[in-house]
Parts: C-alpha cells; structure tokens; sequence
C-alpha cells in the first residue's frame, strides 16, 4: 500500500489566547417542546342545582299565571317582589319561587308562607334540571 510508511502524527498542541473563551464549557440551550395547556375548565352547568319554594303544582302551566296571581294576592306582601318559575315534575309540573341562596332560607320562607295561609314546601332542582321563568 502506498501510505503505509506515513506514520499518524501527534496533534500539535494549541496555544490558549488571552481572552479567549472556551466553548467546550458552554452549555448549549436545547430546544424542548412547549408542555400542552392545561385544559380548560369545564363550563359551569347550564342549570345548576338550586333551592326554590313550590307553591303549587299542575298539568297546564298557562293556568298557573293565574294561580300566581291568586297566590300573590293571599301572600300578604311576601311574594310582591318575587318571581314565578315552572319546571316538571313526572306527569305534572311545579309552580315555583326563588332562588333561594340555601336550603335554611327556603325553609324560612316556606315559615313565612305558613303563616299567611299558603301551603308550600322547599325543593332543590337537581343540576341539569331546567327551570324556567312564567
């Protein structure tokens, strides 16, 4: 062969300049992947479970605008400012009040209707359960 008499040389040794910077001692910044986001939160239930007082019940629910008026006027003041709600209930459906911000103040209204002569008891809407206005 040719080269065969070539012996491999040593390397030369490299001389260090001032000031000079060593770039086997950097460490090199590698690129990683974003980490995903995190996923959002779930939208808050359309109709989530609340407390409201049932007054009444029935099949048609336009007859009870009628019946809310009746109840309104024998509820000695206590209805004035609140509202009317129906939802089903099995075959029928409810006539409601509220929403109440608990359970305890349901109860207290439910005292209150008492009182003045209205049959009523507190019913807690399961979330999902939709209730609408009259």
């Amino acid at each position: 062969t040719a080269f065969a008499d070539f012996a491999r040389s040593s390397p030369l040794p490299v001389a260090a300049a001032a000031n000079a910077v060593d770039i086997t001692a950097i460490d090199i910044p590698r690129e990683r992947p974003a980490p995903p986001p995190p996923p959002p939160p779930p939208p808050p239930p359309a109709h989530p479970s609340r407390q409201w007082v049932q007054v009444a019940t029935g099949q048609d629910t336009a007859a009870f605008r009628y019946d809310w008026r009746r109840i309104k006027r024998s509820a000695e003041g206590l209805l004035d400012d609140a509202k009317a709600f129906t939802t089903r209930w099995g075959e029928t459906n409810r006539l409601l009040t509220g929403p109440f911000a608990n359970a305890r103040e349901a109860q207290e209204f439910v005292s209150e209707l008492g009182k003045a002569g209205i049959d009523s008891f507190r019913f807690t809407s399961d979330a999902g359960q939709e209730v609408k206005p009259l």
